[in-house]
Protein backbone atom coordinates (compact mmCIF):
# COMPACT_ATOMS: atom_id res chain seq x y z
CA UNK A 1 0.00 0.00 0.00
CA UNK A 2 1.31 3.71 -1.04
CA UNK A 3 0.62 6.79 1.52
CA UNK A 4 -0.03 9.59 -0.03
CA UNK A 5 2.12 13.07 1.40
CA UNK A 6 1.32 16.54 0.43
CA UNK A 7 3.92 18.86 1.03
CA UNK A 8 3.11 22.69 2.15
CA UNK A 9 5.77 25.68 2.44
CA UNK A 10 6.15 29.13 0.85
CA UNK A 11 9.54 28.21 0.53
CA UNK A 12 10.52 26.49 -2.90
CA UNK A 13 13.66 25.39 -1.64
CA UNK A 14 12.59 23.89 1.44
CA UNK A 15 10.04 21.92 -0.55
CA UNK A 16 12.26 20.62 -2.47
CA UNK A 17 15.03 19.63 -0.22
CA UNK A 18 12.14 17.70 1.70
CA UNK A 19 11.86 15.92 -1.47
CA UNK A 20 15.11 15.12 -1.91
CA UNK A 21 15.88 13.62 1.49
CA UNK A 22 12.90 11.44 1.74
CA UNK A 23 13.02 7.71 1.22
CA UNK A 24 9.20 7.65 -0.57
CA UNK A 25 9.78 4.19 -2.31
CA UNK A 26 11.54 2.64 0.53
CA UNK A 27 8.86 3.57 2.49
CA UNK A 28 5.57 3.49 0.37
CA UNK A 29 5.23 7.03 0.55
CA UNK A 30 4.30 9.18 -2.65
CA UNK A 31 4.38 13.04 -2.80
CA UNK A 32 1.12 13.59 -4.69
CA UNK A 33 1.01 17.17 -4.53
CA UNK A 34 2.51 20.42 -3.20
CA UNK A 35 1.65 24.24 -2.26
CA UNK A 36 3.03 27.40 -1.24
CA UNK A 37 0.58 29.17 0.79
CA UNK A 38 -2.00 27.37 3.13
CA UNK A 39 -4.89 27.95 1.19
CA UNK A 40 -4.18 26.06 -2.11
CA UNK A 41 -2.22 23.50 0.91
CA UNK A 42 -6.25 23.04 2.29
CA UNK A 43 -7.78 23.08 -1.14
CA UNK A 44 -5.16 20.19 -2.10
CA UNK A 45 -5.83 18.45 0.93
CA UNK A 46 -9.38 18.75 0.57
CA UNK A 47 -9.60 17.03 -2.56
CA UNK A 48 -6.36 14.60 -2.10
CA UNK A 49 -7.58 13.39 1.37
CA UNK A 50 -3.50 12.61 1.72
CA UNK A 51 -2.68 10.40 4.83
CA UNK A 52 0.25 12.86 5.68
CA UNK A 53 0.81 16.62 5.50
CA UNK A 54 4.53 17.91 6.05
CA UNK A 55 3.38 21.68 6.44
CA UNK A 56 5.65 25.29 7.26
CA UNK A 57 4.02 27.45 10.05
CA UNK A 58 4.47 30.73 8.54
CA UNK A 59 2.71 30.68 5.43
CA UNK A 60 0.85 33.16 2.88
CA UNK A 61 -3.08 33.54 3.57
CA UNK A 62 -3.58 30.55 5.94
CA UNK A 63 -0.72 29.60 8.50
CA UNK A 64 0.41 26.16 9.52
CA UNK A 65 -1.49 26.29 12.76
CA UNK A 66 -4.87 27.54 11.41
CA UNK A 67 -4.90 25.23 8.23
CA UNK A 68 -4.46 22.37 10.84
CA UNK A 69 -7.11 23.65 13.77
CA UNK A 70 -9.35 24.26 10.24
CA UNK A 71 -8.79 20.48 8.91
CA UNK A 72 -8.63 18.67 12.58
CA UNK A 73 -12.17 20.48 12.82
CA UNK A 74 -13.32 18.79 10.02
CA UNK A 75 -12.86 15.96 11.10
CA UNK A 76 -9.57 15.10 9.54
CA UNK A 77 -7.21 12.87 11.00
CA UNK A 78 -4.30 13.13 8.30
CA UNK A 79 -0.56 12.61 10.15
CA UNK A 80 0.64 16.09 10.11
CA UNK A 81 5.13 16.88 10.44
CA UNK A 82 5.28 20.68 11.01
CA UNK A 83 8.21 22.55 9.87
CA UNK A 84 9.57 25.23 11.90
CA UNK A 85 12.75 27.09 12.54
CA UNK A 86 13.69 28.05 16.46
CA UNK A 87 11.84 31.46 16.16
CA UNK A 88 8.57 29.02 15.76
CA UNK A 89 8.89 26.87 18.34
CA UNK A 90 6.24 28.29 20.52
CA UNK A 91 3.98 27.86 17.74
CA UNK A 92 5.19 23.90 17.36
CA UNK A 93 4.46 23.38 20.89
CA UNK A 94 0.66 24.48 20.02
CA UNK A 95 0.69 22.61 17.12
CA UNK A 96 1.18 19.80 18.89
CA UNK A 97 -1.51 20.05 20.87
CA UNK A 98 -3.62 20.43 17.76
CA UNK A 99 -2.67 16.57 17.45
CA UNK A 100 0.43 17.24 15.20
CA UNK A 101 2.26 14.36 14.87
CA UNK A 102 5.90 16.20 15.64
CA UNK A 103 8.33 18.94 14.14
CA UNK A 104 11.24 19.04 12.03
CA UNK A 105 13.71 22.12 12.90
CA UNK A 106 15.10 24.01 10.11
CA UNK A 107 17.90 23.04 8.73
CA UNK A 108 16.05 19.60 7.93
CA UNK A 109 17.98 16.24 8.20
CA UNK A 110 17.84 13.39 6.52
CA UNK A 111 17.93 11.30 9.78
CA UNK A 112 15.10 13.13 11.55
CA UNK A 113 12.66 13.58 8.42
CA UNK A 114 12.49 9.66 7.42
CA UNK A 115 12.58 8.66 11.07
CA UNK A 116 9.51 10.82 11.53
CA UNK A 117 8.22 9.80 8.18
CA UNK A 118 8.62 6.25 8.99
CA UNK A 119 6.93 6.89 12.10
CA UNK A 120 3.46 7.75 10.72
CA UNK A 121 3.46 4.80 8.27
CA UNK A 122 3.83 2.91 11.38
CA UNK A 123 1.24 4.33 12.88
CA UNK A 124 -1.11 4.28 9.33
CA UNK A 125 -0.45 0.85 9.34
CA UNK A 126 -1.77 -0.06 12.89
CA UNK A 127 -4.58 2.55 12.57
CA UNK A 128 -5.81 0.36 9.06
CA UNK A 129 -5.32 -3.32 11.44
CA UNK A 130 -7.38 -1.60 14.02
CA UNK A 131 -10.15 -0.39 11.59
CA UNK A 132 -10.31 -3.84 9.99
CA UNK A 133 -10.93 -5.13 13.27
CA UNK A 134 -13.41 -2.69 13.99
CA UNK A 135 -15.32 -2.91 11.08
CA UNK A 136 -14.91 -6.78 10.50
CA UNK A 137 -13.93 -8.52 14.18
CA UNK A 138 -16.59 -7.43 16.32
CA UNK A 139 -17.50 -10.63 16.89
CA UNK A 140 -14.16 -12.82 15.91
CA UNK A 141 -15.17 -11.90 11.89
CA UNK A 142 -11.70 -11.42 11.39
CA UNK A 143 -11.09 -15.13 10.89
CA UNK A 144 -13.81 -15.28 7.97
CA UNK A 145 -11.88 -17.35 5.17
CA UNK A 146 -13.03 -14.92 2.82
CA UNK A 147 -11.82 -11.37 4.36
CA UNK A 148 -8.79 -11.30 2.15
CA UNK A 149 -11.29 -11.35 -1.03
CA UNK A 150 -13.34 -8.65 0.98
CA UNK A 151 -10.62 -6.47 1.41
CA UNK A 152 -9.46 -6.50 -1.92
CA UNK A 153 -12.87 -6.12 -3.32
CA UNK A 154 -13.54 -3.27 -1.20
CA UNK A 155 -9.92 -1.22 -2.66
CA UNK A 156 -11.15 -2.45 -6.04
CA UNK A 157 -14.37 -0.45 -6.05
CA UNK A 158 -12.54 2.92 -4.79
CA UNK A 159 -10.21 2.56 -7.96
CA UNK A 160 -13.01 1.98 -9.74
CA UNK A 161 -14.48 5.72 -8.60
CA UNK A 162 -11.43 6.93 -8.88
CA UNK A 163 -11.15 5.85 -12.71
CA UNK A 164 -14.74 6.80 -13.31
CA UNK A 165 -14.66 3.09 -15.10
CA UNK A 166 -18.48 1.97 -14.77
CA UNK A 167 -18.13 -0.84 -16.19
CA UNK A 168 -15.57 -2.42 -14.11
CA UNK A 169 -17.21 -1.41 -11.38
CA UNK A 170 -20.31 -3.53 -11.80
CA UNK A 171 -18.25 -6.47 -12.67
CA UNK A 172 -16.40 -6.03 -9.59
CA UNK A 173 -19.85 -6.43 -7.42
CA UNK A 174 -21.07 -9.23 -9.54
CA UNK A 175 -18.02 -10.85 -9.33
CA UNK A 176 -17.91 -10.55 -5.20
CA UNK A 177 -21.55 -10.84 -5.17
CA UNK A 178 -21.22 -14.60 -7.37
CA UNK A 179 -18.42 -15.62 -4.75
CA UNK A 180 -20.76 -15.00 -1.74
CA UNK A 181 -23.19 -16.65 -2.70
CA UNK A 182 -21.13 -20.14 -3.83
CA UNK A 183 -19.37 -19.55 -0.43
CA UNK A 184 -21.80 -18.79 1.80
CA UNK A 185 -25.16 -18.72 0.36
CA UNK A 186 -27.40 -16.62 3.27
CA UNK A 187 -25.10 -17.34 5.70
CA UNK A 188 -23.72 -14.23 6.31
CA UNK A 189 -24.44 -12.95 10.16
CA UNK A 190 -26.57 -9.73 10.53
CA UNK A 191 -23.75 -7.65 12.16
CA UNK A 192 -21.12 -8.48 9.56
CA UNK A 193 -23.55 -7.49 6.85
CA UNK A 194 -24.22 -4.20 8.60
CA UNK A 195 -20.70 -3.80 8.88
CA UNK A 196 -20.08 -3.82 5.37
CA UNK A 197 -22.69 -1.77 4.22
CA UNK A 198 -21.46 0.79 6.09
CA UNK A 199 -18.01 0.61 5.41
CA UNK A 200 -18.89 0.63 1.57
CA UNK A 201 -21.36 3.51 2.15
CA UNK A 202 -18.41 5.78 3.84
CA UNK A 203 -15.91 5.12 1.02
CA UNK A 204 -18.84 6.21 -1.21
CA UNK A 205 -19.07 9.57 0.87
CA UNK A 206 -15.75 9.84 0.73
CA UNK A 207 -15.42 9.53 -3.22
CA UNK A 208 -17.90 12.00 -3.62
CA UNK A 209 -16.94 14.20 -1.15
CA UNK A 210 -13.20 14.19 -3.09
CA UNK A 211 -14.96 15.72 -6.06
CA UNK A 212 -16.23 18.61 -4.27
CA UNK A 213 -19.98 17.13 -3.52
CA UNK A 214 -22.04 15.77 -0.91
CA UNK A 215 -24.41 12.80 -0.73
CA UNK A 216 -27.61 15.46 -0.87
CA UNK A 217 -26.12 17.26 -4.11
CA UNK A 218 -25.89 14.19 -5.95
CA UNK A 219 -28.60 12.56 -4.80
CA UNK A 220 -30.55 15.90 -4.67
CA UNK A 221 -32.47 14.18 -1.29
CA UNK A 222 -33.09 11.08 -2.01
CA UNK A 223 -32.84 8.47 0.88
CA UNK A 224 -29.89 6.39 0.07
CA UNK A 225 -30.19 4.25 3.37
CA UNK A 226 -30.74 0.46 2.69
CA UNK A 227 -34.14 -0.26 5.17
CA UNK A 228 -32.63 -3.69 6.99
CA UNK A 229 -35.44 -5.93 7.63
CA UNK A 230 -35.26 -9.59 9.29
CA UNK A 231 -34.76 -11.54 6.31
CA UNK A 232 -32.15 -9.50 4.52
CA UNK A 233 -29.24 -10.79 3.00
CA UNK A 234 -25.15 -9.54 1.86
CA UNK A 235 -26.05 -10.25 -1.47
CA UNK A 236 -29.60 -7.62 -0.92
CA UNK A 237 -26.92 -5.26 0.74
CA UNK A 238 -24.61 -5.73 -2.48
CA UNK A 239 -26.82 -5.16 -5.06
CA UNK A 240 -28.57 -2.03 -3.18
CA UNK A 241 -24.94 -0.47 -3.04
CA UNK A 242 -23.83 -1.43 -6.26
CA UNK A 243 -26.94 0.49 -8.07
CA UNK A 244 -25.74 3.28 -5.37
CA UNK A 245 -22.27 3.20 -6.55
CA UNK A 246 -23.30 3.04 -10.38
CA UNK A 247 -25.97 5.87 -9.72
CA UNK A 248 -23.54 7.86 -7.73
CA UNK A 249 -20.51 7.73 -10.07
CA UNK A 250 -23.02 8.46 -13.44
CA UNK A 251 -24.25 11.93 -11.29
CA UNK A 252 -21.04 12.99 -10.41
CA UNK A 253 -19.68 12.69 -13.48
CA UNK A 254 -22.63 14.25 -15.26
CA UNK A 255 -21.96 17.61 -12.51
CA UNK A 256 -18.84 17.72 -13.53
CA UNK A 257 -19.13 17.59 -17.44
CA UNK A 258 -22.00 19.96 -16.81
CA UNK A 259 -20.04 22.57 -15.39
CA UNK A 260 -19.91 25.24 -18.09
CA UNK A 261 -16.06 25.53 -18.55
CA UNK A 262 -13.13 23.56 -17.09
CA UNK A 263 -11.11 25.51 -14.18
CA UNK A 264 -7.89 26.13 -16.03
CA UNK A 265 -5.91 27.47 -12.65
CA UNK A 266 -7.24 23.85 -10.93
CA UNK A 267 -5.78 21.98 -13.96
CA UNK A 268 -2.71 23.91 -13.72
CA UNK A 269 -2.91 23.21 -10.13
CA UNK A 270 -2.87 19.51 -10.80
CA UNK A 271 0.06 19.71 -13.17
CA UNK A 272 2.26 21.95 -10.67
CA UNK A 273 1.69 19.49 -7.99
CA UNK A 274 2.14 16.32 -10.26
CA UNK A 275 4.78 17.50 -12.81
CA UNK A 276 7.41 15.29 -11.18
CA UNK A 277 5.27 11.77 -12.33
CA UNK A 278 4.16 10.88 -15.79
CA UNK A 279 1.43 12.79 -15.84
CA UNK A 280 -0.54 12.27 -19.22
CA UNK A 281 -3.58 14.36 -21.49
CA UNK A 282 -5.79 11.13 -20.84
CA UNK A 283 -4.84 11.03 -17.18
CA UNK A 284 -5.46 14.50 -16.53
CA UNK A 285 -8.65 14.35 -18.28
CA UNK A 286 -9.50 10.90 -16.18
CA UNK A 287 -9.03 13.61 -13.41
CA UNK A 288 -11.40 16.09 -14.14
CA UNK A 289 -14.13 13.64 -16.17
CA UNK A 290 -13.67 14.97 -19.57
CA UNK A 291 -12.65 13.62 -22.65
CA UNK A 292 -9.02 13.99 -23.39
CA UNK A 293 -9.99 16.36 -26.93
CA UNK A 294 -12.07 18.49 -25.11
CA UNK A 295 -9.34 19.32 -22.53
CA UNK A 296 -7.11 19.36 -25.62
CA UNK A 297 -8.60 21.71 -27.02
CA UNK A 298 -9.95 24.13 -24.14
CA UNK A 299 -6.25 24.29 -22.52
CA UNK A 300 -5.09 25.17 -26.00
CA UNK A 301 -7.92 28.02 -25.91
CA UNK A 302 -7.40 29.36 -22.22
CA UNK A 303 -3.62 29.49 -21.96
CA UNK A 304 -2.70 30.09 -25.73
CA UNK A 305 -0.26 26.62 -25.10
CA UNK A 306 -1.12 22.97 -26.04
CA UNK A 307 -1.11 20.66 -22.78
CA UNK A 308 2.51 18.83 -23.90
CA UNK A 309 3.66 21.64 -24.44
CA UNK A 310 3.34 23.55 -21.10
CA UNK A 311 3.80 20.57 -19.07
CA UNK A 312 7.24 20.41 -20.91
CA UNK A 313 7.64 24.18 -20.50
CA UNK A 314 6.95 23.53 -16.62
CA UNK A 315 9.13 20.47 -16.09
CA UNK A 316 12.02 22.36 -18.02
CA UNK A 317 11.44 25.80 -15.86
CA UNK A 318 11.78 23.64 -12.65
CA UNK A 319 14.75 21.80 -14.07
CA UNK A 320 16.76 25.00 -15.35
CA UNK A 321 15.73 26.60 -11.41
CA UNK A 322 17.46 22.83 -10.20
CA UNK A 323 20.27 23.76 -12.49
CA UNK A 324 20.74 27.23 -11.31
CA UNK A 325 21.06 26.68 -8.06
CA UNK A 326 23.76 24.05 -7.99
CA UNK A 327 22.68 22.22 -4.58
CA UNK A 328 21.25 19.20 -6.32
CA UNK A 329 23.70 16.80 -8.81
CA UNK A 330 22.60 17.35 -12.17
CA UNK A 331 22.03 13.42 -12.71
CA UNK A 332 19.28 13.39 -10.23
CA UNK A 333 17.35 16.06 -11.77
CA UNK A 334 15.63 14.25 -14.27
CA UNK A 335 13.80 12.51 -11.91
CA UNK A 336 12.82 15.24 -9.88
CA UNK A 337 11.24 16.93 -12.92
CA UNK A 338 9.47 13.63 -14.06
CA UNK A 339 12.06 12.04 -16.95
CA UNK A 340 13.29 8.55 -16.35
CA UNK A 341 14.85 8.36 -19.66
CA UNK A 342 18.10 10.23 -18.79
CA UNK A 343 19.38 10.97 -22.73
CA UNK A 344 16.14 12.00 -23.83
CA UNK A 345 15.97 15.07 -20.64
CA UNK A 346 19.13 16.05 -22.38
CA UNK A 347 17.56 16.24 -25.87
CA UNK A 348 14.72 17.62 -24.41
CA UNK A 349 16.77 20.49 -21.96
CA UNK A 350 19.04 21.25 -25.11
CA UNK A 351 16.18 21.93 -27.31
CA UNK A 352 14.47 24.09 -25.17
CA UNK A 353 17.44 25.94 -23.78
CA UNK A 354 19.61 25.46 -26.48
CA UNK A 355 22.24 23.92 -24.20
CA UNK A 356 22.96 21.20 -21.94
CA UNK A 357 22.47 21.29 -18.17
CA UNK A 358 26.05 21.09 -17.94
CA UNK A 359 26.61 23.74 -20.47
CA UNK A 360 24.66 25.87 -18.04
CA UNK A 361 26.26 24.78 -14.62
CA UNK A 362 29.47 25.70 -16.02
CA UNK A 363 28.18 29.28 -17.23
CA UNK A 364 26.80 29.98 -13.78
CA UNK A 365 30.80 29.24 -12.43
Amino acid sequence: MSYKVIIIDDEEWTRKVIKHLGKWSELGIEVVAEASDGKYGYELISRLQPDIIITDIKMPHLNGIDLLRKIREEGNTAKVLIVSGFDDFEYSKNAVKLRANDYLLKPIKPDELNEQLERCTNELKEESRKLKEKTLDLNGFMNVHWIKEYTEFQTSLYECLRSNNQELLELKFTGFIDYIVKNEGNGVEKSLIVCIYYDLHNWLQRFIAGKGYSIQDVFEGKDTSFVFHQDSTLKDVLLFTRNLYSEALSIVTRLIKSRKTIDVKQIELFLESNYQRVVTLEQTANQFFISKEYLSKVFKEKTGTSFSDYVTALRMNKAKELVMESKVPLKEIPELVGYADLAYFYRVFKKYFGMTPGKMHENLK
